[in-house]
């Protein structure tokens, strides 16, 4: 009988990466397994939409928990785990990134003795203070299985003490963008979104940006500085910021306030971006991806080689530093391909593989 896997999903960033490993599996085919989903991201534009997009099977559960405190989301998830896995027992769980659902299902794993795979691990922000980072340290904790997307992240693990089943296999949600045909003409992306290029797309979502109204309002002063059209996305979680904090007439004409776009229309609105704008772990990574330089309106970045390697600057959420970098951008002249080559989904589950056969 074939061994059974679990991978849990839970944030838009979770589903692609999901959708990678599925398809290495489903070439692989000596493993099956199936996708649980905590509800944490229950807005359609950030769920469900991509599995269809990405043809990613349906979950076999959503426990529907929903965007609550952490500690009540967390209790949630580890009750509704313990509850589906009495009956619906498995031989691993996969967590991807390191959000709410990432940390929960790594508690539950281990607490169950069931093996876990963390992707994405080893990525380190060195700052306790960012809910992101706590969700990383835990999950790294317990799992047994860990596979980096960076020679800097498997550093990270080893410099802890974690020096048995560390692989790095490069970021699996490349593996995504390395298929022909994926992405819009830059023609076909600014007739879509009636922009001209250059154009800039910039997202802001980080709790420590969004849950502060000044903070907010230097992140939209940078925009409004920019010289040229900008397409910003807006997370749930900023819509609700910009409208209880009465921010939203402070936008000037140049820039357009979008829904969170598919997966493929973010990407391609990337690649032909002049430059990105964005506290995004993922985007910071996807433009590394597509050699749009990257402005970083966090204090620190997890990507470390981004910005290493020149094709991003941290300013944090400040007007004047935001304008600053948009006016002395200079394109790096190499770019290292140090997140991976595409082939990180099937290195993860050849992994897998020995681990449950021996």
């Amino acid at each position: 009988m074939k061994k059974k896997i679990y991978i849990i999903v839970g944030a838009r960033p979770q589903i692609m990466k999901a959708a990678a490993l599925a398809r290495a599996l489903d070439q692989d085919g000596t493993l099956t397994y199936d996708i649980i989903h905590s509800g944490q991201h229950y807005d359609e534009d950030m769920s469900h939409a991509f599995f269809n997009e990405l043809n990613l099977k349906q979950p076999v559960v959503n426990f529907h928990i929903g965007s609550k405190r952490h500690n009540v989301f967390i209790a949630e998830f580890l009750l509704a785990f313990d509850e589906f896995v009495q009956t619906h027992p498995c031989d691993l769980v996969v967590v991807v990134g390191d959000t709410n659902t990432t940390a929960a299902a790594a508690i539950a794993a281990s607490k169950l003795n069931i093996p876990l795979a963390h992707v994405e691990a080893g990525m380190r922000e060195w700052n306790k203070l960012i809910p992101e980072e706590v969700n990383k340290l835990l999950t790294d904790a317990v799992s047994d299985l860990f596979f980096c997307p960076s020679r800097t992240a498997a550093e990270n693990l080893i410099r802890n003490g974690v020096n048995k089943k560390v692989y790095i296999t490069g970021d699996i949600t490349y593996d995504l963008l390395t298929e022909a045909n994926a992405f819009q003409s830059k023609a076909a992306i600014e007739q879509k979104y009636s922009v001209t290029s250059p154009y800039v797309l910039a997202t802001c979502h980080r709790a420590a940006t969004t849950c502060d109204k000044a903070l907010l309002t230097e992140v939209i002063k940078g925009l409004n500085s920019l010289p040229f059209p900008v397409l910003f996305l807006v997370h749930p979680r900023t819509q609700k910021a910009l409208e209880s904090f009465g921010l939203s007439h402070l936008f000037k004409k140049h820039i357009q306030c979008l829904s969170p776009s598919n997966y493929y229309d973010t990407q391609s609105l990337i690649k032909h971006a002049h430059f990105v704008v964005t506290d995004s772990g993922g985007i910071i990574k996807e433009s590394y991806f597509h050699q749009t330089f990257c402005i970083i309106i966090d204090h620190q970045t997890e990507w470390v080689e981004s910005v290493e390697e020149g094709w991003s600057v941290i300013c944090g959420p400040d007007a004047h530093k935001i304008q600053a970098a948009s006016k002395s951008i200079k394109i790096p002249s190499v770019h290292k391909a140090s997140f991976g080559d595409g082939q990180g989904g099937s290195r993860v589950v050849r992994e897998i593989r020995k681990y449950l056969t021996v």
